[in-house]
C-alpha cells in the first residue's frame, strides 16, 4: 500500500533491497571513482531519508556508502548525489538530514539541494539539455523505486542508458500490473512504460510475460507504434 503520511514503516522487502543496494553502491564507488572524472548518483523517488524506526532510507545509504568508504583515499572522481522527491514534506525532511551530514563530506562528494519534483519530467529536462549542448551524462547510477508504475517511463530509461557507463536499478511493480492491467484507467499507465505493445503479453507477471515485455521496451528506439496483437495496425 503506498504510504501517505511523511515517515512509514520499513517492510522486509525494502530491508532486503537496500541491502543489496548498499553492497553494490560500495564497488561502484570504488570501481567507477577510481577511473572516473566525475561520477553521479540520482535517486529518483528519494523519499524522506529515513522511516518511522530510524532506519536509513535509500539517499542516507548512498550519502552513507561513499562517506564512510573504506577505500575512499583510492576514488578520485568528483561524486555527485542527487535526490528527488515530489512530496514536499518528505523533501524537506530529506534536505534536513543532508544538512546534518554536510559538514562530513569529503571533499569530493557534493550532495545537491533535495529536488522538490517529479522524477520523470525532471531526468527528461536533464537529458533533453545534455543533448541539445551535445553532450553526455557523466557516468551515473540512477535509482529508480516508485510506489506503483505510473511515475516513469521506458522512454526515460533508455535515454539514461545511452549514455556510457550509466546504469539504471529498477523496482518493477508487477502486483500492480497483475491485479490492474485490465482495468481500462490503467492502460493509460502500461502504454507510457512499455508502448501498446503490451496488451500482446498473455501473462505480463509472469517470468516469460516480463522478459517479453521488458527488453523490447528498454531497447528499442524510436516512437511508440500502434500495433494489434499478431501484428501491427
Amino acid at each position: 500500500m503506498k504510504p501517505t503520511s511523511t515517515l512509514w514503516s520499513r517492510g522486509p522487502h525494502t530491508e532486503g533491497k537496500h541491502l543489496v543496494l548498499g553492497e553494490y553502491l560500495k564497488a561502484w564507488f570504488a570501481i567507477l571513482g577510481g577511473t572516473q572524472g566525475r561520477i553521479v548518483f540520482i535517486d529518483g523517488f528519494a523519499g524522506p531519508g529515513e522511516y518511522v524506526g530510524g532506519e536509513p532510507g535509500s539517499p542516507v545509504i548512498a550519502m552513507d556508502a561513499f562517506r564512510n568508504h573504506s577505500a575512499a583515499s583510492s576514488i578520485t572522481a568528483e561524486v555527485i548525489l542527487v535526490f528527488i522527491e515530489k512530496r514536499t514534506k518528505r523533501a524537506r525532511h530529506l534536505q534536513s538530514l543532508v544538512d546534518k551530514r554536510k559538514p562530513s563530506f569529503p571533499d569530493n562528494m557534493k550532495v545537491l539541494d533535495v529536488i522538490n519534483k517529479e522524477f520523470d519530467s525532471t531526468m527528461k529536462a536533464l537529458l533533453n539539455g545534455l543533448k541539445q549542448d551535445d553532450k553526455h551524462l557523466a557516468p551515473a547510477f540512477v535509482m529508480i523505486d516508485p510506489f506503483g508504475v505510473k511515475d516513469f517511463s521506458m522512454n526515460v530509461i533508455r535515454g539514461i542508458l545511452s549514455n556510457p557507463k550509466s546504469e539504471v536499478y529498477i523496482t518493477l511493480m508487477w502486483s500492480y500490473i497483475s491485479r490492474f492491467r485490465l482495468t481500462p484507467e490503467f492502460k493509460h499507465y502500461m502504454d507510457h512504460i512499455f508502448g501498446p505493445e503490451w496488451i500482446c503479453v498473455d501473462d505480463v507477471a509472469s517470468d516469460n510475460g516480463r522478459q517479453e515485455l521488458y527488453q523490447p521496451a528498454l531497447f528499442t528506439r524510436g516512437g511508440v507504434r500502434e500495433v494489434a496483437c499478431g501484428g501491427e495496425a
